[in-house]
């Protein structure tokens, strides 16, 4: 697999597993949604997530996509993250839109529960990859 069928694959699909690295060394692996920002894969999170403490610790990551339309086909991607807490209902809003195709209904609303709820984004620089086999 390219780099562009790569990133292919990342844009056709929104789900995936977040695998970073806990404080003894063990992975910590969670069910996300994300979207593809050019070549950086964009989650949001909370600052009182145990991936979020992972990554200030250590900001290596590794993200695994699987094919909606073929289970067998996947791609993980490994690099470094970058954690956006600035702007960050904006960075969550516009992250929102690229998931679900349209913006938030109430914004108001919805900059209240991100606020609430401390959401940051997670931007993961692909550094490397590897494919399922074809």
């Amino acid at each position: 697999m390219n780099r562009e069928e790569m990133l292919g694959l990342l844009g056709r699909n929104k789900k995936a597993v977040m695998t970073t690295i806990g404080r003894d060394g063990t992975p910590h692996s969670v069910p996300v949604l994300y979207a593809l920002d050019a070549d950086v894969v964009l989650i949001s999170g909370t600052q009182g997530r145990a991936r979020t403490n992972n990554l200030r610790r250590d900001p290596r990551c590794v993200v695994t996509v699987f094919d909606d339309g073929d289970w067998f086909k996947w791609v993980t991607v490994q690099g470094t993250v970058q954690l956006r807490t600035e702007d960050a209902v904006a960075e969550n809003a516009r992250l929102y839109t690229m998931i679900t195709g349209k913006p938030p209904e109430n914004m108001d609303e919805y900059r209240e529960a991100m606020i609430r709820e401390k959401r940051l984004v997670y931007a993961l620089s692909i550094e490397r990859w590897y494919p399922s086999g074809d």
